[in-house]
């Protein structure tokens, strides 16, 4: 339900003539993956601290909480793989340089862009990120040719 409602936004969006980019952090990472792959005209999509690959690593208490993640966390890999080197360029993963919560490893994506940020920790590395580090993200998004 919860990547249904993201795939008919950007449907929504894309209809109404809008060149739509989708930014994910943490748990949101691998839902906007997902949309990626049903979606393919999505012009760019940027991770934060995404959560991509050893979902089993996760706390089954994470999955109790919040069981959505686990469906999208565990589609990841098929969604990845169905899209091709050209898609792939135009998702950038960013990381800190360290991620007790979220380790970096799990954070790759061969094929994508990769960028590390001056931060430590999950939370701050977001935050991080989001405020200091946005026009990282909007030259990136800008850069891909529409």
């Amino acid at each position: 339900p919860k990547l249904d409602r993201l795939i008919k936004k950007i449907d929504e969006l894309q209809n109404a003539g809008n060149l739509v980019s989708l930014v994910g952090s943490s748990a949101g990472a691998s839902a906007v993956i997902n949309a990626y792959a049903k979606r393919p005209n999505v012009h760019a999509v940027v991770i934060i601290s995404g959560k991509i690959n050893n979902p089993h690593t996760i706390s089954q208490n994470i999955y109790d909480i919040n069981p959505a993640f686990k469906d999208s966390v565990y589609l990841v890999p098929g969604s990845i793989s169905s899209l091709g080197p050209e898609k792939l360029k135009r998702i950038m993963s960013i990381h800190p340089i360290h991620d007790s919560y979220v380790p970096v490893a799990d954070t790759l994506i061969p094929g994508t862009v990769e960028k590390r940020v001056l931060a430590v920790g999950h939370a701050f590395g977001i935050f991080y990120t989001i405020v200091f580090r946005g026009s990282v993200i909007a030259n990136f998004i800008k850069s891909l040719p529409a």
